[in-house]
């Protein structure tokens, strides 16, 4: 497959127009949901959780609403976003910082999760062998990334969003599940999401049962969705 990446500008993250609306960040709460009753299968106990890339918080208001008694940090490296989400979240712990080096103790935490992020990562591994540090044994990563290896990117081809400028690190679920697996992590669930960028399908109305499958189980245990889902524990 041929990758042609499309310049995005500097593109900044933080919402404006509708996408800055309460509904949105109502429905971004719902959107995770499922997630996090994934992470509390897996981890049964969740004291401690950093988000890693943060944005606007989308993710952090559902761990506050859903997971009881947790403490939760946020780190993204656009200060402005970190400003803008402290509203939202504001008994949170945040920093502006690097994936590459988190601002927090070794064997300090519980989970660690990522969504959409590692793809701006040159060297991912780094990230994943900071993840294990900050993390207690047992703890466990969670992260999303786009599936290269998906229908969507199939279809599409170099129209496919996935390619972009600023996803310097697109791979494939077992390279995914190595590069864990070299810094100390065993996946133990791992599928991907929906079709939501295939055109006519994905789109509209007839996006609809996507969406509706997005909030209610979040992904399925296959390999041909729009983004890679992966859960991994810290093996020691």
């Amino acid at each position: 497959m041929k990758k042609i990446k499309k310049n995005i500008g500097n593109k900044t993250y933080l919402p404006t127009g509708f996408q800055s609306k309460r509904i949105i960040r109502v429905l971004r709460t719902l959107y995770y949901r499922p997630y996090i009753r994934q992470l509390k299968k897996e981890r049964t106990e969740i004291k401690d959780l950093l988000e890693v890339g943060c944005g606007a918080g989308y993710f952090l208001s559902a761990a506050r609403r859903y997971l009881n008694k947790v403490k939760l940090h946020g780190l993204d490296i656009e200060s402005s976003l970190v400003e803008y989400t402290k509203k939202y979240v504001d008994s949170a712990s945040f920093y502006v910082g690097s994936a590459n080096q988190l601002p927090l103790l070794d064997c300090s935490l519980d989970c660690v999760v990522s969504f959409q992020v590692v793809e701006h990562i040159q060297d991912p591994s780094v990230f994943f062998s900071e993840a294990n540090r900050v993390l207690r044994k047992g703890g466990i990563i969670m992260i999303t990334t786009p599936n290269i290896n998906g229908i969507g990117a199939r279809i599409m081809k170099s129209k496919w969003g996935g390619f972009r400028d600023d996803h310097i690190s697109l791979k494939s679920c077992k390279q995914w599940r190595n590069e864990l697996k070299e810094c100390g992590f065993e996946t133990v669930k791992q599928g991907s999401t929906f079709l939501n960028s295939i055109p006519i399908i994905g789109r509209g109305v007839l996006a609809i049962p996507f969406y509706l499958l997005q909030f209610t189980i979040g992904w399925l245990g296959w390999n041909y969705g729009e983004s890679i889902v992966i859960i991994a524990v810290k093996e020691n």
